[in-house]
This record gives C-alpha cells, structure tokens and sequence, in this order.
C-alpha cells in the first residue's frame, strides 16, 4: 500500500521573505540609505497580494583592499 507523503513548506531562501498573508515569496523592490552607519532601509513586496513590509536592515561594510601600484 502506498505511504502518503506530507510536503512541508519550505523555508525562504537566505535573505528573503515570505508574506505573512499568503506565504508567496516577497521580492526586495527598494533599498534606500537611513541616517544610521552601517544600515538600510529595505522594502518587500509580495507579488500575489501587494502586502508589503519595510525593513531596517544592519549591514557591514566590507575593507577596501590595498591596492599596488609600484609596477
């Protein structure tokens, strides 16, 4: 007798939402500089029912690298 299978929802992609109406993957549409260092402003948009979220997000700023030029 075949074994019924459940299909857990699976989980978003590093970095990415799911809306909390529909469970659709939201897509990143605005990324915008706030008066803080070192964070964003990001909003997301779900495709299916245009609900939406803006998030402030903390990043880190990568050093620059030294660059040679004694050629």
């Amino acid at each position: 007798m075949p074994q019924r299978r459940s299909f857990a929802r699976k989980k978003a992609p590093l970095g990415a939402r799911r809306c909390p109406k529909c469970g659709v993957l939201m897509f990143l549409i605005s990324v915008e500089a706030t008066d803080q260092a070192d964070h964003d402003l990001r909003t997301f948009e779900c495709s299916s029912c245009t609900y939406h979220e803006v998030v402030t997000v903390m990043h880190r700023n990568e050093p620059e690298e030294e660059l040679d030029c004694s050629d």
